[in-house]
């Protein structure tokens, strides 16, 4: 079985998303460079209040997506908690309005404060593996949760045979999504539901207990596409959906 560092690390799936993570955090990083650079001594300060703003929020949504841990920590460099002006509440925003103590040099002490903003951004360079894994995850729950209600939509019309195909689709992509995860070797080009399962079992990726219920679940999704000698009742179909939901929830 696959260790929860193992799990950690970028597969397949994941590489794509790593990569467009890895732009747009060097981006935001180096453009925090430059805006640190138009606070330097010989830089342009008019620039850098122009264009902080724009970096600031950037920078923030991304945080807040990726590691919301670490927003708190950004937001108060910008503007610190406190409703009265001390050096603890001053921040960048108290700079952009010229507001300052008489022995401060506001400029350098700006420039503190985006450096650490800086180094927020970039922190999140070695989360990218982690953060590439976890944000997967949660887009495929969302588009499972959307199949799984067009599925129960579905059985409410009496479309049987289509609801559970839908359903079926959700349970090939986890095991597929599972086997990818836990770096389990698939032999067969288009495996089906019962070769993944087999595999993954055998893998220790979960009991038999579960490969038993998958087993069962995967004979009426073959009962929905296929033509047996009977049609899936709606109890079936309705099996079918409330135990994908619970696999795609509970089996990682």
């Amino acid at each position: 079985m696959a260790t929860n560092e193992d799990s950690d690390r970028p597969t397949a799936g994941t590489s794509v998303l790593r990569e467009r993570l890895a732009d747009e955090i060097s981006g935001l990083s180096v453009e925090g460079a430059k805006l640190a650079m138009s606070l330097s001594k010989d830089g342009d300060e008019a620039q850098f209040r122009f264009d902080y703003l724009g970096w600031f929020n950037t920078a923030s949504a991304v945080i807040q997506r990726l590691a919301p841990d670490l927003s708190a920590a950004f937001a108060e460099l910008y503007q610190p908690r406190g409703t009265k002006l001390t050096l603890e509440t001053w921040g960048v925003h108290h700079y952009l309005l010229g507001l300052a103590f008489p022995t401060m040099d506001s400029r350098t002490s700006a420039l503190a404060r985006v450096m650490q903003q800086i180094s927020i951004v970039k922190s999140l360079e070695r989360r990218l593996d982690s953060i590439a894994v976890n944000l997967r995850g949660v887009l495929q729950a969302e588009l499972f949760d959307n199949e799984l209600e067009a599925a129960r939509e579905l059985l409410k019309l009496g479309h049987l045979r289509a609801a559970g195909a839908v359903a079926g689709v959700v349970v090939e992509r986890h095991l597929s999504a599972l086997a990818a995860v836990h770096e389990v070797k698939i032999a067969k080009r288009d495996p089906t539901i019962a070769d993944l399962n087999d595999r993954l079992r055998d893998a220790s990726v979960y009991p038999q207990t579960t490969w038993r219920r998958i087993q069962y679940i995967g004979d009426i999704r073959n009962l929905c596409v296929h033509k047996k000698d009977r049609d899936p009742t709606a109890d079936e179909v309705r099996e079918l959906i409330g135990a994908t939901d619970w696999f795609a929830k509970s089996v990682a």
